[in-house]
């Protein structure tokens, strides 16, 4: 085996096997896309319905334009929002891959202590 191969291999054991746990996130992503979507919609068009040319031309008197509230909320919180999901696949994607041992020996140690304590109860 060349050593290209033997990285490319020693690289696939490293990654998470696909199986229905994946799935499952995949469809629920797409699930949330969808209702989000709609639901953003929704939102806006009840917000520009109540902006003062909406209201003037219904005859209703405005209570607040809201615009400013909207930005906010649908196209910063948004963008933070963006970001800081970026940020953090970043960082997960570039840890240091030779501290996974450790961890997960650590967090075995802790669920184990945890189960001997309730055992003990």
């Amino acid at each position: 085996m060349s050593p290209v191969s033997a990285s490319y291999a020693s690289d696939a054991r490293d990654r998470a096997p696909a199986g229905p746990g994946v799935a499952f996130l995949w469809i629920a992503l797409l699930i949330n896309v969808a209702w989000f979507s709609a639901f953003a919609v929704s939102t806006a068009s009840g917000i520009l319905s109540s902006t003062p040319r909406a209201a003037a031309l219904s005859g209703d008197v405005p209570v607040s334009a809201g615009g400013a509230q909207w930005a906010l909320i649908e196209v910063i919180g948004a963008g933070l929002l963006a970001l800081a999901l970026a940020y953090a696949a970043f960082r997960y994607y570039t840890r240091d891959r030779s501290l996974d041992p450790a961890a997960e020996a650590a967090a075995r140690d802790i669920y184990d202590n945890a189960r001997r304590a309730r055992e003990d109860d």
